[in-house]
């Protein structure tokens, strides 16, 4: 999977990193020859980095965050993702491959160099090395892939390609017929709308490649007998018939569509026979729940699992490295179970690559995560037992519920049997662990509850 960060000029990817690095480690202060280790450069080129990054912060976010005093780098305002994210922007906008990218969605093709000669004063040798380095970004010049690479890049710096007005009419027309159509939720209005422009643009400026490239493609996963509408239709000056499968397939690929009559699996054989893999695993860890249920969890986790088995690198681009380190602590015994999906998925071949296992996870997390509340799966319960009265104990049990995250635990009373006895004196007839607040709890104690309640998740999890 490529690095988006690579759109952007060194220097500029150089103070992204830097930004990174600093946010991930939170120290008070930095030595200026442990960074030029890190980042492989030297004094003077660090030095010119933060002054041009302070410079870019304060145009753009009105501050400067970082100084230089004896040999160390102090950070001068709390930097946030969020700044992190408005300057990655504010490079990206500047980037000559943003620019021919944009051109390339917008016009339907790489734009001349006598035009970026005259736009930009670019020589003919720089315009043919950007080119071709965009070109070796996206490794394959199918319509259906710049589709994606476009979402993807743009969606990643929080941009928009500056398209035309018919391109923003058609797409608001199509958009309300999905929604007319219940294909998609207007709640994620702003990347499914980017999403149909993108493809808008692509298949006024490119639709007879486009629809090669879909009678060539064996990974089309949509069927449907449904039609734009002829008034949608006019507007494009084309009566094709295939672009709603072209939409939907898109949609599909960034998991936008609403599950709906309208459409149907091509590959639902291959769904089946996910399905008859994984509905025993399923039913033996839900053991709970009627057969109904499970029949319906395991195929929606085997349609999910056969689409994300054909999705492009571009569409995991968006997301980078998901970490599931909070699920692995919280629900210790789903992460297993989760991972056991993938062994058997995969025993026959690899549907599931190892390089996206955990943005499979997370996914397929979300999909079970109804049934995992009502499951009460890992479940800690904590006895609340103070000595004093007892609106002390309710007050207690609402602290422990705005402190602790942790999903599925919950407070009781009068509990001998519980996980946790949390009280202000020891009780040696009860049998979970004990945890003891003389006086009100400091940091250390509500990180030693935390790591309790982790350590018996744990060790509770279930094996498979």
């Amino acid at each position: 999977m490529q690095n988006l960060n690579l759109f952007l000029n060194k220097n500029d990817a150089l103070k992204i990193e830097l930004i990174n690095y600093i946010l991930e480690n939170d120290f008070n202060s930095y030595d200026m020859r442990h960074l030029e280790i890190e980042f492989s450069i030297s004094d003077y080129m660090l030095k010119e980095t933060i002054d041009s990054l302070n410079v870019d912060l304060r145009n753009q976010l009105c501050f400067e965050w970082l100084f230089i005093e004896k040999g160390m780098v102090y950070q001068q305002y709390r930097m946030t993702r969020y700044h992190l994210y408005k300057i990655a922007k504010y490079y990206f906008s500047l980037s000559p491959l943003k620019i021919i990218l944009e051109q390339r969605i917008i016009i339907g093709d790489f734009p001349k160099y006598t035009v970026m000669q005259a736009e930009y004063g670019w020589s003919a040798s720089y315009f043919f090395a950007q080119r071709n380095q965009l070109i070796s970004l996206v490794e394959d010049d199918s319509s259906f892939t710049y589709i994606q690479f476009v979402y993807a890049s743009f969606t990643y710096f929080d941009s928009v390609p500056e398209f035309s007005r018919l391109v923003h009419r058609v797409s608001d027309e199509i958009f309300k017929f999905l929604i007319e159509k219940k294909l998609i939720d207007k709640r994620r209005y702003q990347h499914e709308k980017l999403l149909i422009e993108i493809c808008v643009s692509e298949i006024i400026n490119n639709g007879d490649t486009l629809f090669d490239n879909m009678k060539n493609q064996t990974k089309l996963s949509i069927q449907t007998t449904q039609c734009l509408p002829k008034t949608i239709l006019s507007l494009i000056g084309n009566s094709e018939s295939n672009y709603l499968i072209v939409l939907l397939n898109m949609l599909d690929s960034f998991d936008f569509l609403n599950k709906s009559d309208h459409y149907s699996y091509a590959n639902q054989k291959d769904m089946n026979q996910i399905h008859k893999i994984i509905y025993p695993l399923v039913s033996s860890f839900f053991t709970t729940f009627d057969v109904e249920t499970i029949e319906e969890l395991s195929m929606n986790i085997a349609r999910y699992t056969q689409r994300f088995s054909m999705k492009s690198q571009w569409v995991f681009s968006l997301e980078g490295q998901v970490a599931i380190s909070y699920f692995r602590d919280i629900f210790p015994s789903v992460v297993y179970f989760s991972e056991t999906l993938v062994e058997q998925i995969n025993k026959n071949g690899e549907l599931i690559p190892s390089k996206y296992l955990n943005f499979y996870l997370f996914n397929i997390i979300s999909i079970m995560y109804e049934e995992i509340t009502i499951a009460k799966v890992d479940a800690v319960k904590i006895n609340v037992s103070f000595s004093a009265t007892e609106l002390t104990n309710e007050m207690i049990s609402s602290m422990l519920k705005n402190h602790i995250n942790h999903a599925s635990v919950s407070f009781i009373k009068n509990a001998k049997n519980a996980d946790i006895y949390l009280s202000d004196t020891i009780n040696d007839d009860v049998t979970g662990e004990q945890v003891i607040w003389k006086k009100p709890p400091i940091i250390s104690d509500w990180k030693a509850l935390g790591e309790l309640i982790i350590s018996i998740k744990q060790n509770g999890k279930k094996i498979f």
